[in-house]
Order: structure tokens, then C-alpha cells, then sequence
């Protein structure tokens, strides 16, 4: 198995795996492979020590532990070189070998939907597989979803059996479907268990809420006086809530996203973690030993794919209160999907 090409711009991580692999490369050259994967990373999320990294660290742990595929890793500078990418793909001459095009980022939907709404690249050798989409054009290429609903009712859940009665939803814009989906599963939870309604508030209407660090520390201290839990999906925006609360440890306690964040505050009791590189694993050898992939599938609670995992600190305290409503948090997911 072999890295063929790169678009590299900086990001330590992928450098090094890239450095790793490149002693493997002649021996690999020798190779004959009926299976080629071109794995096309986000255009500027490389690097967030987070969702985006464990997308890499999954691919990684396939390109060290498999042989019997080539594959080559982009990690595009704009949208406009992941397009070329594509077309470069699309317009391949047919090699005769398995292709697998994985598009690692949910913000390739649109170019998917111009690209491959009319299934001009179908054929039995060659797939496409976008990460996050509910593909709601019903384009003929394999979508998965990991749902944050169950793990964001047991985080809500949690918060209202250990008494805390002030709570919030930071989301960063009402437009986007799974910040939507966590925030509901957040409320749902902690309704369920206070019997009332935790405020909700957006940082934006549009993607800026992902980008707005500044401005969510700003808040902080009127936030600080009036809740003493906020539960923020927005995406880089979390970082002001952690800041404040490093510097104001006294602060109200707070929530990570996709990956364990609780080395940014020790008010951070929890985190809604996506397991994105198991996913990645498991779809990336199972094509390779030619299984058929689902169409459309999403991962939740129940998959172990995702959790309200704790921080340590908060294990032996606020445990047993996860567990107690886990089950009913897996119910309320699937009644939630119907």
C-alpha cells in the first residue's frame, strides 16, 4: 500500500504519518493491487486536534495494517483543489481496478450532489463514500452519520439528576441539521428529568458560528451569572468557553464535542465523542476485503460509535446518574429517527 500523491499544507500530524509510511514506499511500488482509494481530507480542518485528526489517525491505522490496496491521501488547500481532485478522478481511464473516492468531510455535499447526482461514474468498480451526510438528494454514493442525539439526551439527562437548574444550549446556527439534532437531544434529556425547558441560544445564523472564540468569551461573564451548566456545539467557538473557564475556574460547567476536550477546562465534565476513526477502520478494511457497504446508515448511542463519555475527575460522581438513563437515552434516539 502506497501514499501516490499529496497536496500537504500544515499540519504536524499528517506530515508525520506521510514520514512514517515513506520507508514502506519502494517495497509497496513493487506491489500489483487491484484496489486503489483516494481518501480526500477536509480542505481546512487538518490540524484541530480533533474530529478531523482521528479522521486521519483511522485512515493511518488502515495504511499501516493493509497490504492489498493502494491508496492516496489529499489533503486539499481549497474547495477549488478538492474539485480538481474529483474530476481528476472521474476522468481517470478505467485501470480495471476496485476505486474507492472517500470524501472525509461533510462540506463536500454540494460538490458530490454537482458531481455525482446523475451517476455518470457508476460502474461496479468504482464507489464514492461521503462522511456525514444524510444525502438527502438521494445521490447514488454511500453516506454514514454519527448521530449525536442519544449521547447529547444523556449529557442533558445528566445534567438535570445532578441538580444543576440553569441550563443552556449554545449551538452555533439553527441551518445545520446535526448541530440542530445534538442540541434537541440536549433539551429532550434534561426535560425529561427536571421537567422543564433548558434555554437555547445560536451564536450566529450562518457557518461563522463555528469561528466565533472571541465573541463566546465575551459572553461569558453574563453566561456565567445565569447558568451554572452550557452544553456549546459550535465548533471552534468552544475554545472562548474554555478559555474563560481556565481563567474563571469558578464558572458554570460546561461540555466537549467529537473528542474528550477535558484537558481545556476542569469544568469540563463531559464530552460527546465521535468515534470517527473506528468508522473510518471499519469502513475502509471492509471494502477492502469486499464486502458490500450500506447505503445509508447512521451510528448512535447504541453503536458505540458515540458516548457521553465523562472526564475522570467527574467518573465516580456523575456515573452512575449517565448510566441510569443510558437505555432510555438509546429509546429516545430511535424514536427521535422515525
Amino acid at each position: 500500500m502506497r501514499i501516490i500523491h499529496t497536496h500537504i499544507y500544515t499540519c504536524l500530524l499528517v506530515f508525520a504519518a506521510l514520514l512514517c509510511s515513506s520507508c514502506q514506499q519502494d517495497e509497496a511500488e513493487e506491489m500489483a493491487t487491484d484496489k486503489q482509494i483516494v481518501v480526500l481530507y477536509s480542505p481546512t480542518g487538518l490540524g484541530d486536534n480533533g474530529y478531523n485528526d482521528l479522521i486521519v489517525k483511522g485512515v493511518q491505522t488502515v495504511y499501516k495494517t493493509r497490504q492489498d490496496a493502494q491508496m492516496e491521501l489529499i489533503a486539499p488547500k481549497s474547495m477549488d483543489d478538492a474539485e480538481a481532485v474529483i474530476d481528476r478522478w472521474l476522468s481517470a481511464t478505467d485501470s480495471g481496478a476496485k476505486q474507492l473516492l472517500v470524501l472525509a468531510s461533510a462540506d463536500y455535499y454540494a460538490l458530490a450532489r454537482e458531481k455525482f447526482a446523475h451517476g455518470n461514474y457508476c460502474n461496479t468498480q468504482r464507489e464514492v463514500l461521503l462522511f456525514e451526510s444524510p444525502n438527502e438528494d438521494h445521490l447514488p454514493i454511500i453516506t454514514f452519520n454519527a448521530e449525536m442525539y442519544g449521547a447529547s439526551y444523556l449529557a442533558g439527562a445528566m445534567v438535570a439528576e445532578a441538580g444543576m437548574e440553569h441550563a443552556l444550549a449554545l449551538l452555533s446556527n439553527p441551518a445545520d441539521a446535526v448541530i440542530r439534532r445534538a442540541g434537541d437531544g440536549f433539551m429532550d434529556g434534561y426535560a425529561a428529568v427536571s421537567g422543564k425547558k433548558a434555554d437555547i441560544s445560536y451564536m450566529h445564523d450562518d457557518w461563522h458560528g463555528y469561528v466565533m472564540s472571541q465573541e463566546a468569551y465575551e459572553m461569558m461573564p453574563e453566561l456565567s451569572a445565569k447558568y451554572d451548566f452550557i452544553f456549546p456545539v459550535a465548533g471552534g467557538t468552544s475554545k472562548g468557553i474554555f478559555r474563560y473557564l481556565r481563567e474563571h475556574p469558578e464558572g458554570p460547567m460546561t461540555a466537549g464535542m467529537d473528542v474528550d476536550q477535558s484537558i481545556y477546562s476542569s469544568q469540563v465534565v463531559g464530552s460527546v465523542v465521535k468515534r470517527i476513526d473506528r468508522l473510518v477502520e471499519y469502513y475502509l478494511n471492509a471494502w477492502i476485503d469486499g464486502s458490500a457497504l450500506p447505503q445509508e446508515r447512521n451510528y448512535g448511542l447504541e453503536s458505540g460509535y458515540m458516548d457521553w463519555q465523562l472526564a475522570p475527575s467527574y467518573l465516580p460522581s456523575f456515573g452512575p446518574l449517565v448510566e441510569k438513563h443510558r437505555t432510555t437515552a438509546i429509546l429516545k434516539e430511535k424514536e427521535y429517527a422515525e
